[in-house]
């Protein structure tokens, strides 16, 4: 009678159980992972286009002024960004000769 209510239950040796976590670490791996490179490529972007802007003010001022009169609409940062984003692909399909001298200058 002693021994009756002495087995021992352990759900870690149960395969779904083992299963279910493991998937439950590979998802978060994969989720940190993500939102990791997802900042990464934020801060890149964001160098691009400071480095952008400062080379468009320092040898094309008059382009910049154009520039910056689309830019006063925004109303924050984000859709600032967006905006000279936008800009760059236009310029980029409309008139790429000035994008590779662009380019060039912001390689220096």
């Amino acid at each position: 009678v002693s021994e009756a209510f002495t087995d021992e239950v352990n759900i870690m040796e149960d395969p779904i159980i083992q299963l279910m976590l493991g998937g439950f670490a590979l998802i978060s791996i994969v989720l940190i992972t993500l939102t990791l490179l997802s900042s990464k490529m934020d801060d890149a972007i964001e160098f691009v286009l400071e480095d952008f802007e400062s080379t468009m003010k320092t040898y094309y001022k008059k382009r910049w002024v154009l520039i910056e009169e689309q830019l006063e609409d925004c109303k924050d940062e984000a859709e600032r960004t967006e905006k000279l984003i936008s800009i760059m692909e236009d310029m980029q399909r409309n008139e790429p000769a000035l994008m590779e001298r662009i380019n060039r200058d912001m390689a220096k």
